[in-house]
């Protein structure tokens, strides 16, 4: 008998974690498309909440990092205003797009969280995990395969979408013969 949590994987799966967390990485180091520090202070500037030197401090760092930037920070403390005019400044961003900047897309761990990022001006979100009851979460699948469906259509797309979710039965079996 095993006291407290279990975890059950399976070699494809730390092989394609170590893949991920290698792009990451490599994006990460990424600084070519780093805003400079004259893009960010309009979108700061023209900001009604007064920053302080600590705040345009972080704004600066997440703006001028990596292709990859996380924004990590307890509740209540302000990451979404501190996003505002980062995401100002990616959007007006006319060197890797047409005359509409960049896309941002915004990832958190939950939908509350996703949907907090829209207030920055992310409107490109997704939550990294899902939660709830059964019901919740086979809803939550649905939402998600619907609207990345509707936006391959309206884009003209000929790609499909698959959604593959594993019960706990399939997860809990290592051997990878589900039947």
């Amino acid at each position: 008998m095993v006291d407290g949590p279990v975890g059950v994987t399976n070699t494809a799966q730390i092989r394609t974690e170590q893949a991920v967390l290698d792009r990451a990485r490599v994006s990460a180091d990424d600084r070519s498309e780093a805003l400079s520090t004259e893009t960010l202070r309009a979108p700061i500037a023209r900001s009604v909440v007064p920053f302080t030197a600590k705040q345009r401090a972080a704004v600066h760092a997440l703006g001028q990092s990596g292709r990859l930037t996380m924004l990590t920070e307890a509740a209540g403390v302000g990451k979404t205003t501190l996003l505002q005019p980062v995401v100002a400044a990616w959007h007006a961003d006319g060197r890797f797009a047409s005359v509409i900047g960049r896309q941002v897309v915004g990832k958190a761990m939950a939908w509350r969280h996703a949907d907090a990022l829209q207030e920055a001006g992310v409107h490109h979100t997704y939550a990294m995990l899902l939660g709830g009851d059964r019901g919740q979460v086979i809803n939550q699948i649905a939402d998600l395969y619907i609207a990345r469906r509707d936006v391959l259509t309206s884009s003209g797309s000929k790609q499909g979408i698959t959604v593959s979710a594993p019960t706990n039965d399939d997860v809990a079996d290592p051997s990878g013969d589900l039947g």
